[in-house]
């Protein structure tokens, strides 16, 4: 919490000095709107990025039927994951498990797919599999969107 009150601290002495100096508040605006943009625009990029090598991860993953064991936080994962028996081998799932709806999403299975990544180790799970293929997408449509968004910015300034 004390980042964000650093960073709108920083913000309004840049403004002020900015007045003071003699920039116009018009200038100051449109500047902080393509700020914002290009920020937003850098996040989605990254996005992109993280959900495109899901994807390729996913597509080259194999089909199998597995079985829902437990969920755990692993020693080298900052959040707990669903483990999954395949095979008689325990893999965890790629994504974090919900922390709100986990005796929901996550109640035992007899049996199910999931797809397997047996060189990194892990799996892709239903829900993991879903948010891949919506994030990915998401950021594919999203993306052009905030880049004309800035293109009409500068346009119209």
């Amino acid at each position: 919490m004390n980042i964000v009150i650093e960073i709108l601290l920083v913000i309004a002495i840049a403004v002020v000095l900015c007045l003071i100096f003699g920039v116009s508040p018009a200038l100051i605006i449109f500047w902080g709107k393509v700020v914002i943009l290009f920020g937003i625009e850098l996040v989605l990029l990254f996005m992109f990025a993280v959900f495109a090598y899901c994807a390729f991860r996913l597509i080259t993953s194999k089909a199998k039927d597995a079985e829902f064991t437990e969920i755990k936080k692993d020693e080298h994962r900052l959040f707990p994951t669903a483990h999954y028996l395949v095979d008689g081998t325990e893999y965890p799932c790629l994504f974090p498990s919900e922390l709100g709806k986990q005796d929901f999403m996550y109640r035992k299975w007899s049996g199910g797919k999931v797809m397997l990544n047996r060189k990194k180790g892990y799996v892709f799970d239903r829900f993991s599999t879903l948010a891949t293929i919506i994030g990915f997408f998401y950021c594919l449509i999203t993306m052009p969107i905030i880049a004309m968004m800035i293109y009409i910015v500068f346009a119209a300034g």
